[in-house]
């Protein structure tokens, strides 16, 4: 039998921990600085392990919601048309993959879009697309604080999650 995922990070925490950062010399700062870092990533991915599907879901979802919305408010020239058709495509191609292509297929499908609006989008159109991309990206700031609130880095944000 196979040992699960959260049992292989756990084995690979310990063997760090308990093994290899003891064996490291004094002197090897860097290298035991950079071992004390993978144990932390390592620590935080098994934190986050069984909650991570619905993060990527949910991060799809955003993308989603907001390559439809852009591509209802774009409007110009050549390039921006058919980004548009490009992202509408990118859309329906994307319904169906795992979160992480679907995320990243529409980014790109977006970033294309952003990119020709610049070039030839009409300019209310583009003041439209920047206030939605703006507020999306304040939201997915807020999904990713809270995501990452485990490494403590951010005070603000487990001010605010405990308030809340």
């Amino acid at each position: 039998m196979n040992p699960s995922v959260p049992d292989r990070l756990a084995s690979a925490i310990r063997a760090l921990s308990y093994v290899v950062l003891p064996a490291l010399p004094p002197e090897a700062s860097l290298a035991r600085e950079q071992t004390q870092l993978v144990i932390g990533h390592l620590q935080i991915t098994l934190a986050q392990y069984a909650d991570t599907p619905a993060f990527e879901q949910q991060e799809a979802g955003d993308f989603r919601d907001l390559a439809i919305a852009v591509a209802q408010l774009a409007a110009g020239g050549p390039s921006t048309m058919a980004a548009v058709n490009d992202l509408t495509i990118a859309l329906d191609e994307s319904k169906g993959s795992p979160a992480l292509a679907q995320t990243n297929q529409l980014q790109k499908a977006l970033d294309g879009l952003l990119v020709a609006l610049v070039a030839d989008g009409d300019e209310a159109a583009g003041a439209s697309v920047r206030a939605k991309v703006l507020e999306e990206a304040t939201h997915r700031a807020d999904v990713d604080r809270r995501w990452f609130s485990l490494m403590g880095f951010d005070p603000e944000i487990l001010e605010t999650m405990q308030a809340g």
